[in-house]
């Protein structure tokens, strides 16, 4: 199960990714909150514009509801601790990026979990077995065949 999140998460966090979207603006805001204590985007002249925020009362606000960047204050948190500024987009990218790849690996174990747990398997096939055996038919992963090899040692040991 740690295989395929690690997987996941890599996958997630590698290449070019379009991430100029609706969520520019979040980790901003929980920004705002940490170091103002407010959800107005004020301090932040170069904060999004458009269609992410609104004005209201001589504020300008991130449009979408609040739900999403108090739940990313913690990582807001360790971000600027490490030095990173919402502000700028390089950073703000890093910790989406970051924060998709955590999010794919996790629902990845959460799967696979309830997969284990509810899903009925095949007689003599575990999910263990399962797992070798696609890490062994994939040609283009000569480095899991490696881990596969290895897996079977440890299963055929645990059997």
């Amino acid at each position: 199960m740690s295989a395929l999140a690690l997987t996941s998460a890599l996958l997630a966090a590698s290449g070019d990714v379009y991430t100029d979207s609706d969520p520019r603006g979040t980790l901003l805001t929980a920004q705002a909150i940490l170091e103002h204590g407010t959800f107005a985007l004020y301090a932040y002249p170069d904060a999004p514009s458009g269609y992410r925020v609104v004005e209201r009362a001589g504020h300008r606000f991130y449009a979408y509801p609040p739900g999403t960047p108090i739940a990313a204050l913690p990582a807001v948190a360790i971000a600027r601790l490490a030095g990173l500024d919402m502000a700028r987009s390089v950073d703000d990218d890093i910790v989406q990026r970051a924060l998709a790849a955590m999010s794919i690996g996790l629902t990845a174990i959460l799967a696979s979990s309830l997969a284990v747990r509810w899903l009925r398997w095949p007689p003599g096939l575990t999910p263990d077995r399962l797992l070798v055996t696609l890490f062994e038919c994939s040609p283009s992963l000569p480095l899991a065949s490696v881990v596969a090899r290895s897996s079977r040692v440890a299963v055929a040991a645990a059997v």
